[in-house]
C-alpha cells in the first residue's frame, strides 16, 4: 500500500490504550517541538533529543540548529530502543475505532482518513460533521504556546512575591530588633540594697558592695525569636573581684536570693573576672585588670535556644551557649566593693 505524504498524522493520549504503561515512557517518545507523540522518530546525534520526521524537516527549513541548542547539530534515525518502546503502544484509531500497534497504525490511518484529512467528531459517534484534523492540531499547538507564556509569566509574578514577602519579613525582623533594643529598661522596684536609675532607666547605678543581689530587666522574653541586648559597664575606682551577666530561665533559684556563685543549671551568662578560672558548661570566663567602658552584646536565639556572647566594638566572639527553657529574663550581679554602672545601648 502507497503512502499518502500529505497526511498529516497525529498520536495524542486519548488514542492510547494501555495508557499506565504509555505513561512510563512518555518522556522518551515526545516530540520536543510538537510535544505529540513521534511520528517516524528522528534524534540529535548530539544530545539524542527526539522529533518527529516531519518536524525536525520543518525546523531545518528555519534554523539549522538543535532547538535544544546543543553543538554538533546532526539529525539521524531514533535509537532501536525508541523504536522499541513505540512498538508497544496500543492504538486506537480516531475514525475506526480499532486497535493497532504503532507501525500498522501509521500505515492505517492515511488509507483511513483518505478524506482530505478530516476526522468525525470525537464527541458523538453518529455525528456526521466532520472536521479537519491538521486545523485542530495547529490550533491545540497554537494554545499549547499561549499556555506555556502564561506559566512562564506566572512564575515570574510568583517569584517577585516571594522576593517582596522575603524583604518584609527582613524589614520586620530589623524593625523588631530595633524596636527591643530600645524599648528595654531596667525594674524600678526590685528591692534591693542601693541602687538609682536614670536615663529614661536604661541606667542602673550599683552602690551596694557584694553579691546576693541581683537586678532585672522589666521584660520577658519568650517568643520563639532572636533578642540582641547590648550593655556597657563603668566602675569608679574600684578592685574588679567579680561579676555575672546573662539570662536565667523561670527554673532559676538566683531569684531567691542566693548567689551565682553556686552556678545553678539554669542560668546562661558571661563571668567578668579579675582571676582565671575554669569555664562550666552555661557559662564563659573571661579575665580583666579593670572594667572601664566595656560593652558587651548578647544575641538570645530562642528558635534554635542559643545564647551567643561577643564584643560589642570589635564584634570578637566570647562564645556560644546552649539554652533550655520557655521564658527568661537578663540578669547583672556583682560581686565587689565600690560603685558599678550597667547602660543599655540602643545602637543598630
Amino acid at each position: 500500500m502507497k503512502e499518502n505524504k500529505d497526511i498529516n498524522i497525529v498520536i495524542d493520549e486519548s488514542m492510547i490504550k494501555n495508557i499506565q504503561e504509555f505513561e512510563g515512557v512518555k518522556e522518551e517518545i515526545t516530540c520536543e517541538i510538537c510535544y505529540g507523540i513521534v511520528i517516524k522518530p528522528k534524534m540529535c546525534e548530539s544530545c539524542e533529543t527526539v522529533f518527529c520526521e516531519k518536524c525536525i524537516n520543518n525546523w531545518k527549513k528555519k534554523d539549522n540548529s538543535c532547538p535544544k541548542r546543543c553543538s554538533n547539530f546532526k539529525i539521524k534515525d531514533a535509537h532501536r530502543i525508541i523504536k522499541s518502546l513505540l512498538d508497544k503502544l496500543k492504538i486506537i484509531c480516531s475514525l475506526c475505532h480499532d486497535e493497532f500497534n504503532y507501525e500498522t497504525f501509521l500505515k492505517h490511518f492515511p488509507e483511513c482518513n483518505k478524506d482530505n484529512s478530516l476526522v468525525k467528531c470525537p464527541f458523538c459517534p453518529n455525528c456526521k460533521i466532520k472536521i479537519s484534523l491538521i486545523e485542530e492540531y495547529n490550533k491545540l499547538l497554537k494554545e499549547n504556546e499561549i499556555l506555556k507564556n502564561k506559566i512562564k509569566i506566572y512564575e515570574k509574578e510568583k517569584e517577585k512575591e516571594k522576593e517582596i514577602e522575603k524583604e518584609k519579613e527582613n524589614d520586620n525582623k530589623k524593625n523588631e530588633i530595633k524596636k527591643n533594643k530600645n524599648s528595654y529598661k531596667w525594674k524600678k522596684n526590685q528591692m534591693k540594697n542601693n541602687f538609682q536609675l536614670s536615663n529614661d532607666n536604661k541606667t542602673i547605678i550599683i552602690n551596694y558592695s557584694g553579691c546576693w543581689n541581683t537586678y532585672l530587666l522589666d521584660y520577658d522574653f519568650v517568643d520563639e525569636k532572636e533578642y540582641y541586648i547590648d550593655i556597657s559597664f563603668d566602675t569608679f575606682g574600684i578592685i574588679l573581684n567579680h561579676m555575672y551577666i546573662g539570662f536565667m530561665n523561670e527554673n532559676s533559684k538566683i531569684l531567691t536570693g542566693s548567689c551565682i556563685c553556686s552556678y545553678f543549671d539554669n542560668n546562661f551568662y558571661i563571668r567578668i573576672d579579675n582571676q582565671t578560672i575554669n569555664e562550666g558548661k552555661n557559662f564563659f570566663n573571661v579575665q580583666l585588670e579593670s572594667l572601664t567602658n566595656l560593652k558587651i552584646r548578647f544575641i538570645l536565639d530562642l528558635k534554635n535556644k542559643t545564647l551567643e556572647i561577643k564584643n560589642y566594638d570589635n564584634n570578637n566572639k566570647y562564645g556560644i551557649l546552649p539554652v533550655y527553657g520557655k521564658k527568661f529574663n537578663f540578669f547583672v550581679q556583682k560581686c565587689n566593693m565600690g560603685t558599678i554602672k550597667y547602660s543599655l545601648l540602643s545602637k543598630n
